[in-house]
């Protein structure tokens, strides 16, 4: 959430997404990054990262994001899940496959 100490997981990936020209909308507390309409953040629960997919501004502000994709932050180190978690940034989303 704004203005709490952030995750540097989830501080490094929203610098990502604003170094890719994302759009930062904060909604409800949270930073989202809206790219080609779609609304995208990296929330956090226990040991797991969520990409989170809203595929409107209406959905962002009802919180009714998707999950893109999770991830074990027991499976990786912080450096290498957030080269894993850009990787399917530029795949999925920037190139979407």
């Amino acid at each position: 959430m704004v203005g709490e100490i952030m995750d540097s997981v989830i501080k490094e990936i929203n610098q990502f997404f604003q170094t890719l020209n994302f759009n930062k909308v904060v909604i409800n507390d949270y930073e989202n990054f809206e790219y080609k309409g779609k609304y995208y953040k990296l929330t956090k629960a226990g040991f797991n990262y969520y990409l989170e997919c809203a595929l409107s501004l209406d959905e962002a502000q009802k919180n009714l994001h998707e999950d893109v994709e999770p991830y074990s932050a027991k499976l990786y180190p912080p450096e290498k899940l957030k080269e894993i978690i850009k990787n399917d940034i530029m795949k999925f989303i920037v190139n979407g496959y």
